[in-house]
């Protein structure tokens, strides 16, 4: 059985973010859920909808550990009802968890955790430190070029990003626009290039703060680090032009 306590305010915030990663529509119910797993003075979240993924965790009182997977949007809606200050008990038992607050009790349906995909978030190598703001920047000026629609050339939907004398480089086309930026970044001196996704790493863009952070240009998938959470994005495997 898992048992943890949380304020409700800090349990929202993190299943917000979390849900980032929640696949909205999807053949596998598991990747509609979002991951808790309870340890010692902790509850951490994780999504992910196969492409995207994030790992998010906030303080819990933690009285008995364990592993749930529950479906994000119910439980989000749920959450809403709680007032911000209160302390939410959440008890999870198979297939059902009960979540407690004030004089109000709510029993939620779980997914299947065993189907919830193993997600590996540790990364490779020394870290790109870079300005969250200046991964922004880097988004708003190649985005547009990005095709709107997958054609079959996947190198269309995707940014291909690049390590190149003390700058991240950023590269995006349509085949009809070209657009290149790039930003200062510290560490990293050799060159590397990994193409992804475009609009799930806009995506993570968007969520950064504005100071600095972590990036790992792995070769199967980018890595970024905060202090509140890791997030990955799976490469594309396709050659840019």
């Amino acid at each position: 059985m898992l048992i943890f306590e949380s304020p409700a305010q800090l349990l929202a915030d993190a299943l917000q973010l979390a849900s980032r990663a929640v696949a909205q529509r999807d053949q596998v119910p598991s990747l509609t859920g979002v991951l808790l797993r309870a340890s010692e003075g902790e509850l951490e979240l994780t999504a992910t909808d196969g492409e995207l993924a994030i790992r998010t965790a906030v303080r819990a009182e933690v009285s008995s550990q364990g592993t749930v997977l529950v479906p994000a949007r119910t439980f989000s809606d749920l959450l809403r009802l709680v007032p911000a200050q209160a302390e939410v008990e959440f008890r999870g038992l198979e297939g059902q968890v009960g979540i407690r607050f004030l004089r109000s009790r709510f029993d939620l349906p779980t997914l299947r955790s065993e189907e919830f995909p193993p997600l590996d978030f540790t990364p490779e190598g020394d870290p790109l430190l870079v300005r969250g703001d200046g991964l922004k920047d880097l988004v708003r000026k190649t985005i547009y070029a990005v095709s709107a629609r997958d054609d079959g050339r996947l190198f269309t939907i995707g940014m291909q990003l690049g390590v190149r004398d003390g700058h991240l480089t950023a590269a995006a086309t349509d085949t009809h626009r070209l657009a290149w930026a790039r930003t200062p970044v510290e560490g990293g001196t050799e060159e590397k290039d990994i193409l992804v996704p475009a609009r799930p790493f806009a995506e993570i863009v968007r969520i950064l703060p504005d100071e600095e952070v972590e990036v790992f240009l792995n070769p199967s998938r980018l890595i970024v680090r905060t202090s509140a959470m890791t997030m990955y994005i799976t490469a594309i495997r396709a050659q840019f032009p």
